[in-house]
């Protein structure tokens, strides 16, 4: 398995002077979801499921996180569906 490398956007993070104005900055910047978790982690040092918590939490980024919550719905139904 690959480690995960840092993202384009740690400095984004970085910069910002809290976790909610970087969640502002990184969605303004064009990141995308998993981009924005990745800067929270390696540029704030947040962990993991603090990162994701944050995003999903984040009013600016509500549409993103209501998509990708159907869309990860979406993927369990077709898994159960085929059996496996």
């Amino acid at each position: 398995m690959k480690p995960i490398m840092s993202s384009p956007f740690d400095e984004t993070a970085r910069q910002a002077a809290s976790v909610d104005e970087a969640l502002e900055a990184l969605h303004l910047a064009g990141a995308l979801p998993l981009d924005a978790i990745k800067a929270l982690v390696f540029g704030l040092g947040m962990s993991l499921p603090d990162a994701k918590s944050a995003l999903h939490a984040s009013p600016i980024w509500a549409r993103e996180a209501r998509e990708a919550e159907a869309f990860h719905e979406e993927l369990e139904d077709v898994w159960r569906q085929n059996g496996s």
